[in-house]
């Protein structure tokens, strides 16, 4: 089970890696030509070349916190009444992370992915 796991996030990741790309070409553009000044034409990329990939590595970085491949986290309780962006939440209540949401930076947005 844990194979088929590992692969399936691979090919989440993968998958919408290709899909953004094609969605964000100047993007694209860009990740070649960073790659192919910094490593050239003749060789594929290896792990010591990671120190001049800044880009590439930050790229990839914000495709998985775009993504999440975990939507939800795991349930906790509240020990005393609070709200969170407007919403009252009251003690002892069950609260199940929306894991999505904490890469979303527009209070707008999280109001709409929750309702």
């Amino acid at each position: 089970m844990s194979l088929l796991t590992g692969t399936l996030t691979t090919w989440i990741a993968l998958n919408s890696f290709v899909l953004i790309m094609a969605h964000h070409q100047d993007v694209q553009r860009r990740l070649f030509q960073v790659i192919s000044t910094s490593i050239g034409m003749n060789r594929l990329p290896t792990v010591s070349d990671r120190h001049r990939l800044d880009m590439v590595e930050a790229t990839v970085l914000e495709l998985l916190r775009y993504i999440s491949h975990v939507p939800l986290g795991l349930p906790h309780f509240t020990t005393g009444d609070t709200s969170v962006a407007g919403f009252f939440i009251g003690r002892h209540t069950k609260v199940v992370p929306y894991v999505v949401a904490l890469g979303r930076e527009n209070v707008t947005e999280i109001r709409r992915l929750v309702t």
